[in-house]
């Protein structure tokens, strides 16, 4: 693929259903023993720079770059994202293992996860006409969808689903691929996917007919939204219950939210929650101020806990120029 022009990565959060990861232990939930803890991971990008944080604290990645997802297998940390060139004119797909990069050539990539030995990733190449095109490599091998974006992925079993977009004579489409057939859900975004109990839950927002966004899921391709002028980030299931993240307009204000089962908890006016994980009776969720300067944030159960600084709720200054796009939650 000739390096037609930058591909331009976009702030849609993308996500995948391994990001909630749990350490067995002797410990288990509930009990009476205080040894119970959690490490929070958060990937996004501090100051133009790569960056994932660990409780708080930031391990940087790479220069003029941006890290968009994050999974961890026992020691091992890998996050996707993108490389750009010095000049700004051309952007890799990238992913880190343990803060070593692998170039995956050019393009941009949106969401991680590990299966046993296999690494999926998911993004989008320019074609040889400059047209955005769906894909994903598995272990550093490209695989190309059809035209438009690939956002989330899951898979369950040997069955590999991709949530994402395809783009047909300028006309968007929420969609997903499972193990590549292509399943288009109506005119919207195609955010982030998950299956549960041989069910499929792809989370976005879909184009009504009053051309309003409405934040929303599909369950096996049918929809149920959450209100209009809405949007949604991140979709988890943890036991019967649904947990959506994202964001939604109240009387002109852009306020992040999330929602369990179509009840919304609104967070901080101004911002965007772009990914969640739940860790128990805990829910985990990140998001960022988008302008005029990014600010980094992490709510557990509704309240701010650390910024991108590794600050708490009581810290004044805020963490600037700041992005923050998924969250792992690890229990020991």
């Amino acid at each position: 693929m000739p390096p037609s022009r930058k591909i331009t990565t976009t702030i849609l959060n993308v996500s995948v259903c391994f990001l909630l990861v749990f350490i067995s232990s002797s410990c288990k939930k509930g009990s009476n023993s205080p040894s119970t803890s959690n490490d929070v991971y958060v990937a996004g990008t501090l100051n133009g720079k790569a960056t994932y944080w660990k409780n708080g604290n930031p391990v940087t990645l790479a220069d003029s770059a941006q890290a968009s997802g994050i999974v961890i297998n026992n020691n091992d940390a890998y996050i996707n994202g993108v490389k750009t060139t010095p000049d700004g004119e051309y952007t890799f797909a990238v992913y880190w293992k343990n803060g070593i990069m692998t170039n995956l050539g050019l393009g941009a990539t949106s969401a991680i996860a590990l299966v046993g030995t296999d690494l999926y990733i998911t993004g989008s190449v320019l074609d040889s006409s400059g047209n955005y095109q769906a894909a994903f490599w598995k272990n550093g091998m490209l695989n190309v969808l059809g035209s438009g974006q690939a956002y989330g992925i899951c898979t369950s079993g040997s069955d590999v689903y991709i949530a994402g977009v395809t783009i047909l004579n300028n006309t968007v489409e929420a969609t997903y691929w499972k193990n590549g057939i292509q399943l288009n859900l109506g005119y919207g975004v195609a955010s982030s996917v998950t299956v549960q109990g041989g069910d499929v839950y792809v989370g976005g927002y879909a184009n009504l007919n009053n051309s309003l966004s409405a934040g929303c899921y599909w369950k096996n391709g049918i929809l149920d939204t959450v209100g209009s002028q809405a949007d949604i980030s991140d979709i988890k299931i943890s036991g019967d219950n649904i947990y959506l993240a994202g964001y939604k307009w109240i009387n002109g204000l852009m306020k992040a939210a999330y929602w369990k089962n179509k009840s919304s908890t609104i967070l901080d006016e101004g911002y965007i929650a772009t990914s969640l994980a739940v860790s128990g009776n805990d829910v985990y969720v990140t998001g960022f101020y988008p302008f005029p300067k990014p600010m980094a944030l992490l709510w557990k159960n509704g309240n701010v806990v650390i910024n991108a600084n590794g600050n708490g709720s009581n810290a004044n200054n805020m963490a600037v120029y700041t992005v923050a796009q998924d969250v792992v939650v690890v229990q020991h």
